[in-house]
């Protein structure tokens, strides 16, 4: 390649000019540094005509846009580039230059193709038009978790999905357009029905074509029961299965003459629920475990438990560990799939709420009576391990394993004094304490039945583990 101005003389006719070619004596390759798209090397024509003096004929233009002409055999990219009257790509067009290579290149194209760097209908063969008319590959849809159902006070992003070039989308609600709102998303922050229900379409468009999608009817609920459903599942954890406690008042604490209570902490005292809740149909499993803590980056084991079965319960578990690790990372799960309601949070069970759900409007030490029945439930030895959960009939609300199987923390702090009203709203016990509470009881012979009865709490240091000692999860407003 000249260091310095290329002159040629020229009398009609077709002129080439090769520069970086090295099948010619003295040139070489042009280094690829020369063809960045950022900072191009331009190519300058100037021409006298005799007469007007020296001119240049064009404005400067990088290497990767020059003309250059097309040799034989032609292939459709070939034809392609003929038409355009443009260079695609300082690479020439030839028998391997694919459609889609084409196609790529256009951006580049544009850029040269009118002074404002759109291309014009004018300008393209019909077949490349139909390249690039917009073309619908999905309508406006919800998050694919979400269950087609939008709540007030959540937060999630429409999607529509279209192919083309330089395409601009218009959001409409109920066929308005909706002010700078021209992204292929849109996003509904803290939805509110009085604001946000109704129809959602896009306008999509380019210099070559315009499509209409069809809408969205957007409907936003109040959460509850009548919008969530008697059951809930937990998607994260392979669909566990949540049942739906409503409000209710009821006595908590056994009778002065129920067999193997403690006085000092079954004192009867009447406890109002003023907000239904989700509650596990059973207790978390070891398979529910394990999809959930599989992410924790604290070493926490995923398989902790004596009694080994997928659909075994849990055990071997602290209270430190649900609370620091499982639950903040099922609500992160179940919140980045949109299976989170707005307002809501997974948990456990405060001690009033798991007793409540237990009793299932019983007043007896266990839900069937005040017997002892090992056909009922596992406990007092009667197998002398964990049994997969669901072995047992399940209470008159379709709660299974209350009593036995293992023995299921709290939420709660313990306090001896926690008591001292006979009439309760909504208890969740004191904010801080020394140990936490469980309830239920366990497979094991534990005073003969007395600790899975309704009433009974146990207490335990919150780092506590052991075989007997589980959980099961509970979805709450918050």
């Amino acid at each position: 390649m000249p260091s310095n101005d290329l002159t040629l003389e020229v009398s009609r006719g077709f002129y080439q000019c090769n520069i970086g070619d090295p099948s010619v004596e003295g040139m070489s390759n042009l280094p690829s540094s020369l063809f960045d798209i950022n900072n191009p090397l331009s190519l300058r024509i100037w021409f006298n005509d005799g007469v007007n003096g020296l001119q240049q004929l064009d404005d400067d233009q990088p290497l990767h846009i020059a003309p250059y002409s097309l040799s034989s055999p032609r292939t459709g990219g070939e034809i392609v580039a003929s038409q355009l009257g443009e260079s695609i790509s300082i690479q020439a067009v030839n028998a391997g230059t694919t459609e889609s290579d084409i196609i790529n290149r256009l951006s580049t194209l544009a850029q040269a193709a009118s002074p404002d760097g759109k291309i014009t209908a004018s300008t393209l063969d019909s077949s490349l038009i139909s390249y690039l008319t917009p073309k619908l590959l999905s309508p406006p849809s919800l998050p694919a978790q979400s269950d087609g159902h939008v709540y007030t006070g959540q937060t999630l992003a429409l999607k529509v999905e279209a192919e083309g070039r330089f395409l601009t989308y218009q959001w409409q609600k109920d066929g308005v357009n909706l002010h700078g709102e021209n992204n292929s998303t849109f996003k509904i922050s803290e939805a509110n029905a009085s604001i946000h229900d109704g129809n959602y379409s896009v306008i999509i468009t380019n210099d070559f074509g315009t499509v209409a999608t069809s809408g969205l009817q957007i409907s936003i609920l109040e959460v509850n029961n009548s919008t969530l459903g008697q059951s809930f599942f937990v998607r994260s954890a392979n669909d566990m299965e949540l049942s739906w406690v409503p409000a209710g008042s009821f006595v908590m604490g056994s009778p002065a003459n129920q067999w193997g209570r403690d006085p000092a902490d079954e004192v009867e005292h009447n406890v109002s629920i003023t907000q239904g809740f989700y509650l596990g149909l059973f207790e978390v499993t070891q398979s529910q475990f394990l999809s959930i803590m599989k992410d924790n980056q604290k070493g926490i084991s995923t398989r902790p438990s004596s009694f080994n079965g997928d659909h075994n319960p849990v055990e071997n578990v602290s209270w430190n560990d649900i609370e620091s690790t499982f639950l903040p990372l099922l609500n992160q799960k179940e919140e980045a799939i949109g299976n989170l309601p707005y307002g809501w949070s997974y948990a456990l069970p405060t001690e009033a709420e798991w007793e409540y759900a237990c009793r299932a409007h019983t007043r007896s030490a266990f839900y069937w009576g005040d017997n002892n029945d090992t056909d009922l439930a596992n406990y007092m030895e009667s197998v002398g391990n964990t049994k997969r959960v669901g072995c047992y009939p399940p209470n008159p609300w379709g709660f299974y394993d209350m009593h036995g199987n293992v023995s299921e923390w709290v939420s709660d702090w313990y306090d001896v004094n926690y008591f001292t009203d006979q009439n309760i709203t909504d208890p969740v016990g004191y904010q801080t304490g020394t140990v936490k509470i469980y309830k239920g009881g366990a497979f094991s012979g534990q005073s003969l039945g007395s600790y899975t009865r309704a009433a009974f709490k146990g207490t335990l240091y919150p780092h506590e583990k052991g075989s007997q000692l589980g959980f099961r999860l509970a979805l709450k407003r918050i």
